[in-house]
């Protein structure tokens, strides 16, 4: 699966973990406030805690409805055994202490209006807003579930490869070898004549060990352009992230209601005619929405952003030595023009793996639309591909000249007429016994040979 959409699943599987830990210490809190552990203030600030943790949920189910980072996440922030047993202390030493605060404020402002400050937060309701919290949470992340569970049945994991392993005995240089890879091999794999994406460019290195002999290796990493392919959706995961989208807006359009409404009470607070106490219950359930409303939206717009692309991805890898001769033609005494040619022969071995990948990016609104990097969640064979690399290779090797030869019309016709000279001389001298010839001919590449020009 796509990073995006694990770091979803484990948000969300975080997100729970901390509501249980959380309500593990709640435990804890009211068996040492209500069991009289810090005396009689025990059941008089316990719906203290209560707030706390309202709160606490609140704002850790808000945090997990905020936004996926379109960039690369790879992990997400987990709760460690330190952070646990630091929880717990602070859960058995915090009842302790706030009834210190309390008993010190008592003596300080008063019994009567430290009394009446605890008791505002006993109408707050807050076991009922606690359930909301729970039972929300879980229909919320039952639907995201849905969507999970439904993408990753349409998942094919497969790391497939098609490799090419041989060696080749060819007249060639190796600096041709790489050109053509580079320019012709590679190059007319492009899609829609956009260049191919290099991710190792390639760059031989010819290590010349003694004279006319040596090695050289070169290797790359090259995708062809992607090219889109359709995500396969079927009615349950279409029809579960239409749901989740709608239903999600109208929670956010209800916690908008609820702001608006509280925003109205705090004015009725001014003037008399309302209670904090319900300022701060339709705070709270604006909250609620709020975190709900946004797990549901982020997460049907992670389902309906994903795009999926299809490429070909291929490694190439050239290694082996070569060694230099000498080779000429046209050295017989009637020969009137000679060809001298430095001949390079090479020990290619080269290592190929073609894949046929698909990848999978999410897209968004604005300029930066598809910025989001492409993760490979499927590498398959590419036997056809390979096929046709291997076959340009040998069809350059194998078409290679390694005698230079006359091309041009004009230096052909002066050749000719030297030739015409040359047998009318051979006509006159005709009388020279064939021995003769083989013995100039012999004097005159030792000649050659003992004073080179």
């Amino acid at each position: 699966m796509p990073y995006p959409i694990r770091n979803l699943a484990q948000r969300l599987c975080a997100a729970w973990t901390n509501t249980a830990v959380a309500l593990l210490c709640y435990g804890l809190v009211a068996f040492i406030s209500l069991t009289g552990f810090i005396g009689t203030l025990g059941k008089q600030i316990f719906p203290v805690y209560s707030v706390v943790l309202t709160l606490g949920l609140m704002v850790m189910w808000i945090l997990t409805g905020l936004r996926l980072s379109r960039m690369a996440d790879t992990r997400v922030p987990r709760l460690s055994n330190s952070e646990f047993i630091r929880t717990l202390i602070a859960a058995a030493v915090l009842p302790v202490g706030i009834g210190l605060v309390l008993k010190l404020s008592m003596v300080v402002a008063g019994t009567t209006r430290v009394t009446n400050f605890i008791s505002y937060f006993s109408k707050l309701h807050n076991s009922v807003f606690i359930a909301a919290i729970i039972v929300g949470a879980a229909l919320v992340t039952l639907i995201v579930a849905l969507m999970l569970n439904k993408r990753l049945s349409l998942s094919n994991p497969k790391v497939e490869v098609s490799e090419l392993r041989e060696n080749w005995q060819e007249s060639v240089h190796p600096n041709e070898i790489f050109i053509n890879l580079d320019n012709l091999v590679m190059a007319n794999r492009r899609y829609k004549e956009v260049p191919n994406r290099v991710y190792k460019e390639l760059k031989p290195t010819l290590n010349e060990q003694v004279q006319a002999k040596g090695s050289f290796t070169g290797k790359t990493l090259q995708e062809v352009q992607p090219k889109y392919k359709e995500v396969e959706v079927d009615k349950a995961l279409n029809s579960t992230r239409i749901f989740s989208l709608i239903s999600g807006n109208l929670l956010l359009i209800g916690a908008a209601v609820a702001i608006l409404f509280s925003a109205l009470s705090i004015a009725g607070v001014v003037t008399g005619g309302h209670t904090v106490t319900k300022v701060t219950q339709l705070f709270f359930i604006a909250s609620i929405l709020k975190a709900l409303g946004s797990i549901l939206v982020n997460a049907s717009h992670l389902f309906f952003a994903e795009m999926m692309f299809e490429s070909n991805v291929m490694y190439l890898k050239v290694e082996g030595t070569f060694t230099e001769s000498k080779i000429s033609t046209g050295n017989s005494i009637h020969d009137s023009t000679r060809s001298e040619n430095i001949l390079v022969r090479s020990s290619i071995t080269p290592w190929i793996i073609v894949s046929r990948i698909v990848s999978s990016s999410f897209a968004s609104s604005g300029s930066n639309n598809l910025e989001h990097p492409r993760f490979i969640l499927e590498m398959h064979k590419n036997d056809h591909e390979l096929d046709s690399i291997r076959s340009d290779l040998i069809t350059f090797l194998k078409d290679r000249e390694s005698i230079a030869s006359i091309t041009s019309q004009r230096d052909l016709m002066n050749t000719s007429q030297i030739h015409e000279i040359n047998k009318q001389t051979r006509a006159q001298n005709a009388a020279i016994p064939h021995r003769e010839e083989e013995i100039g001919g012999y004097i005159r590449r030792q000649e050659e040979e003992e004073y080179p020009q």
